[in-house]
């Protein structure tokens, strides 16, 4: 009898679905590289397995410690095996379950606050994009950078710094899109807009002119 000889090495294939695009990893042994992969395409963000009865059962502990080794922590979504679990009534739990857990779209802005606020500055540089652009606007009436930063450095040190001067802080949609609303000791509302390629922060736009936020409750 002949078989085919067993590959080691690991094959990408890439889903085109154009902005939500994904790959999926193929080959033998590749959970043991799981953690590092996942950390280098979003660090710092939460995460859920979802896997059936079977799968976990030879398979979840593994890749749990696999996570763990890189830093990270995942939720279990375990459905129980077989034809019946893909229906609108599972995919009804396993969203529950996702909200449960806390899997949003805004982890990664979550993960670049936390950094900033805990004077973090290697995980900042994991987060930002090596070429990031900050940007603010003061409108010439309030305190803003005169000139645009670039470089993840750069941007980072100025970050811990607004942190490092305290006030409040919330997560609100800017544009449809992840953002922040800040307070800080001047009392002046600063808005935070972001945008994110690839997993990381490409740009951020720092909005404190009044004329421009008037409309803010």
């Amino acid at each position: 009898m002949m078989t085919a000889p067993l590959r080691s090495d690991a094959t990408t294939v890439n889903v085109a679905l154009g902005s939500r695009a994904y790959d999926i990893v193929i080959g033998r042994g590749v959970a043991a590289s799981l953690g590092a992969r996942i950390a280098a395409l979003k660090r710092g963000a939460r995460l859920a397995i979802v896997t059936d009865e079977n799968v976990a059962r030879v398979h979840l502990e593994t890749i749990e410690s696999q996570l763990s080794a890189a830093g990270m922590t995942a939720s279990r979504i375990v459905v129980p095996p077989g034809e019946a679990s893909k229906s609108f009534a599972s995919f009804e739990r396993v969203c529950d379950a996702l909200i449960a857990a806390r899997i949003e779209r805004n982890d990664l802005i979550v993960a670049f606050g936390q950094a900033a606020q805990e004077d973090d500055m290697d995980r900042l540089l994991e987060i930002l994009h090596p070429d990031v652009v900050f940007t603010s606007d003061g409108g010439g009436v309030v305190t803003a950078a005169r000139k645009p930063l670039e470089g993840a450095d750069r941007v980072a040190r100025a970050m811990i710094a607004l942190a490092a001067r305290g006030g409040t802080f919330e997560l609100v949609d800017v544009n449809g899109e992840p953002g922040v609303l800040g307070h800080g000791p001047d009392g002046i509302p600063t808005v935070m807009a972001f945008t994110v390629d690839d997993g990381r922060i490409v740009a951020l736009d720092i909005q404190r002119n009044p004329e421009k936020l008037r409309r803010l409750p």
